[in-house]
């Protein structure tokens, strides 16, 4: 689990999650927690364990 306080994130490249299981991101509310990316870039790339079919993403309490 990945927790973010209030404020605005300016990303320059992509957050890469690579083989994890159960990924929560959460931020203190939409309108407190904003990831900001141009918009030729994906904000998060997730890629799974092919032998694992549970992966699970969650992205919850922010906005891009």
């Amino acid at each position: 689990m990945l927790c973010f306080r209030p404020g605005l994130y300016e990303l320059s490249s992509s957050i890469d999650i690579y083989e994890k299981n159960d990924v929560r991101i959460v931020g203190a509310g939409r309108e407190l927690t904003t990831f900001s990316a141009t918009s030729d870039m994906s904000v998060f790339n997730v890629t799974g364990n092919p032998k694992n079919h549970s992966m699970r993403f969650e992205l919850s309490g922010c906005s891009i």
